[in-house]
């Protein structure tokens, strides 16, 4: 009777565990901003490797990017739905959703000029739902955490950006906003750059961010012979995959750094951990 009574007992408990959501968060919050902040690159990457395809640039490894891009997009997605601690970062998870199927449909379709500019449009909403998902759930965490992973993975996003629209005007989608949006990028990433520079004399590793800007010093010959009137999609794609890699790499020790800290009780705790925004 009493080892029957246990057993209900822990039954119910475990029940309550699941409808409180404890059971089903198998990310920390850092770990989610960090996943959330990725899913901000792989929009940009998903469609740089679409248009590539499209312009027959680096095809083979295109078509890799393309398949791998989404898979990830899509594991990321799942994942982040089941951690979600409340219903407004639910809610914007649901709408994400939404906006992934259709960009996620128009990379899978067969390249055109059509589809191109279909993704370049929809890259951009998509990117904006993304990262409103990113600052939200950075609302979570202390003050003092957070910010320079996240400021790594956005250099990772404006890499692929970057490429996203090279290649695009390359393709001969010569719209001026396109230009504008390369420049914008250009400038954002050099901006980013900086920030990321005071983050490692603070508590980076400078040797990580020196590779990072010998990459960008390359890719940006490439840029200047663009804007002298000569293509170089190869030697921009090879410039920016070493950036994006080298980002990402400097976003993962940026978080190691941070996940050691809040183990050891090191943070500024300035919002309230359940703070949600709209």
């Amino acid at each position: 009777m009493l080892q029957s009574m246990f057993k209900r007992v822990v039954g119910v408990a475990v029940l309550a565990m699941a409808a409180s959501g404890v059971e089903a968060r198998s990310l920390s919050d850092l770990d989610a901003v960090h996943q959330a902040a990725t899913q901000r690159t792989l929009v940009m990457r998903v469609a740089k490797a679409h248009i590539q395809l499209a312009s027959g640039v680096d095809h083979a490894n295109a078509r890799r990017a393309l398949v791998a891009g989404i898979e990830e997009y899509d594991r990321n997605l799942d994942e982040l739905e089941a951690n979600s601690p409340n219903s407004t970062l639910n809610n914007r998870l649901l709408h994400l959703k939404q906006e992934w199927q259709s960009f996620k449909a128009a990379a899978q379709s067969e390249p055109s000029r059509r589809s191109v500019l279909t993704l370049l449009e929809e890259s951009n909403n998509l990117l904006y739902q993304t990262d409103s998902l990113v600052r939200q759930w950075q609302l979570r965490l202390p003050q003092d955490r957070g910010q320079y992973n996240e400021q790594a993975l956005q250099q990772s996003m404006l890499s692929e950006r970057i490429s996203l629209f090279y290649t695009a005007h390359y393709y001969g989608i010569g719209e001026p906003w396109v230009l504008e949006e390369l420049n914008l990028s250009i400038r954002e990433y050099e901006k980013g750059l900086n920030d990321l520079r005071t983050a490692a004399l603070e508590r980076g590793d400078q040797k990580s961010l020196a590779m990072l800007q010998n990459h960008w010093n390359y890719a940006k010959l490439g840029l200047k012979k663009f804007n002298d009137g000569d293509y170089v999609p190869v030697v921009i794609s090879v410039a920016m995959e070493s950036m994006y890699a080298q980002s990402n790499q400097l976003g993962e020790q940026f978080r190691t750094e941070d996940r050691i800290a809040m183990n050891e009780g090191r943070v500024n705790v300035g919002l309230a951990v359940n703070v949600s925004a709209e």
